[in-house]
C-alpha cells in the first residue's frame, strides 16, 4: 500500500485527550524517515516550520485531530546527541539564579508596558 494511502485515515475517531506520542521509523538503507510528532510541541512547530521552508525536502502528509503530524524528511534531519554535563560551583550557581531572576523581572516589566 502507498505510504499517502496509509495516510488518509489518521484522523481516528474520539481523540478527546493529548497523547504526546512521538515516533521516528526509517528502514536501513533508505535515506528518508517518518516522523509522528505530538501536536504544539518543539519539534512537531520545527518540522511545521521546516515544510514551510524546505517544502521539496520535509512533506507534511498528515495532521491529527490533536495537532499531531505525520511527516517525511531526510534521514540527515535527525540527530542523537548527549547533553554536555556541567558541573557548576555553588557561587555560578548563585549568579545563575541571579541573571535569572533579572531576566524575569525584565520580561513582567516589558510585558505589563
Amino acid at each position: 500500500m502507498p505510504f499517502d494511502a496509509a495516510c488518509e485515515d489518521i484522523e481516528p475517531e474520539g481523540i478527546e485527550d493529548y497523547s504526546g506520542e512521538n515516533a521516528i521509523e526509517w528502514i536501513k538503507g533508505q535515506k528518508t524517515v517518518t516522523v509522528q510528532l505530538a501536536g504544539s510541541t518543539k519539534l512537531c512547530n520545527r518540522v511545521r516550520k521546516y515544510a514551510k521552508e524546505y517544502p521539496a525536502e520535509v512533506q507534511i502528509c498528515g495532521t491529527n485531530r490533536d495537532n499531531s503530524i505525520v511527516a517525511h524528511l531526510p534521514l540527515s534531519y535527525i540527530k542523537i546527541t548527549r547533553p554536555p554535563k556541567r558541573e557548576l560551583t555553588e557561587e555560578q550557581k548563585v549568579a545563575a539564579r541571579e541573571r535569572l531572576m533579572k531576566a524575569r523581572e525584565k520580561r513582567t516589566v516589558a510585558g505589563k508596558e
